[in-house]
């Protein structure tokens, strides 16, 4: 009588498989976790941003001083957001509208990799 059973070569192959499986699922798992991680930065930092924005946008444009102003740097989690306000000269000093150039510039180090990341919101009032 032949008994149907699985050699010790058949299992050792399949557990190789599921090995490189597991492996390759590990890897997209961790690079995608970055990329998460990644894109939740730049959303804080576009939100700051905005942020920042607006509280300038309530303020009069003959009120505005040409320069950078450099509020408070923001810590969430264990990354600091720095904030840049750079305000530029009215546009037109020969109208009677003021009309003048906002920057808002946050900057953070990405952990994963060490590199300075900026974003950039311009508008004119």
């Amino acid at each position: 009588m032949k008994r149907r059973a699985f050699t010790i070569i058949e299992v050792l192959i399949s557990i190789i498989i599921l090995a490189i499986t597991l492996a390759g699922g590990a890897s997209i798992y961790f690079y995608l976790s970055a990329l998460t991680a990644q894109a939740t930065h730049k959303d804080i930092a576009v939100q700051l941003a905005n942020s920042k924005m607006e509280e300038y946008k309530r303020i009069d444009c003959d009120a505005l001083v040409q320069g950078a102003i450099y509020p408070p740097d923001i810590m969430i989690g264990n990354i600091s957001f720095h904030q840049t306000v750079t305000i530029g000269d009215d546009l037109d000093p020969n109208s009677s509208i003021c009309y003048r150039s906002v920057i808002v510039q946050v900057t953070w180090t990405d952990p994963s990799n060490g590199i300075d990341v900026i974003v950039d919101l311009t508008t004119y009032m």
